[in-house]
């Protein structure tokens, strides 16, 4: 919530009057569309970077690894966010992208971990209770960050430093309550994945077999429009929250 002013507030102090942080050729990239931009990369990013990831956790049966380096170098980028002032939009910018990867990426192996949690296949119950505890665990943080930024001035202290702060509790959440949780569930990773018959038998461990997968499944979806259509959208709606 705080990043993308932030990331603008950054970008308007380097680009001053004129309103632009950087030319590429005709292309340029104005102040006030900065975070709109970190964020769209962020995005495209992630359409490349995740399927892959998927797949390589799934097989190495490494989601409860992927979930604590993920929670860590999170926590780490959210300290640097924090430590960046002044005119250091582009460092700034990039915190934020690699914070949305690793977010996205750590969210991908933990929801690949609900097989194993759902006791029964009850699948849906243990979803709906996990992101309700999320939602909750989320509000709660954002309530707090919400009024310490009203109450800076009773505090003493100033709106960047507020934001700050922020950043820094967020980092030091993260790592709290996902951290011990993200240890105990070593016992729920799953088997290995079946190999697709796409990926050519044997040779499918090679380094190529996530890429092919990868390539299989996107055929697979061109074949129903409804669910390219839904993927499409999801993407859009995640992003845009």
């Amino acid at each position: 919530m705080l990043a993308g002013p932030w990331l603008l507030a950054l970008a308007g102090a380097a680009a001053g009057s004129a309103g632009t942080l950087a030319s590429f050729g005709p292309l340029r990239l104005r102040a006030d569309a900065f975070p709109s931009a970190v964020i769209t990369l962020a995005a495209l990013a992630q359409v490349v970077v995740l399927p892959l990831v998927a797949l390589r956790t799934d097989r190495a049966r490494a989601k409860q690894r992927v979930l604590l380096v993920c929670a860590t170098l999170g926590a780490l980028v959210a300290v640097g966010l924090a430590a960046t002032s002044g005119d250091e939009w582009l460092a700034a910018g990039l915190a934020f992208f690699v914070g949305s990867v690793l977010w996205s990426v750590g969210d991908v192996a933990w929801n690949g971990m609900l097989p194993g949690l759902a006791a029964g296949g009850d699948y849906e119950a243990v979803s709906a209770r996990g992101s309700a505890v999320g939602y909750v665990g989320g509000g709660l943080i954002l309530a707090l960050d919400l009024a310490l930024l009203e109450l800076r001035g009773v505090f003493g202290i100033g709106e960047a430093t507020a934001v700050r702060i922020c950043f820094l509790t967020g980092a030091a959440w993260w790592l709290v309550f996902c951290l011990p949780a993200a240890r105990r569930l070593r016992h729920v990773e799953r088997h290995p994945a079946e190999r697709h018959p796409a990926e050519g038998g044997a040779g499918g461990a090679g380094p190529m077999a996530p890429l092919t997968s990868v390539r299989s499944q996107l055929r697979l979806v061109r074949s129903m429009p409804a669910t390219a259509r839904f993927l499409v959208a999801y993407l859009c709606f995640a992003d845009a929250m």
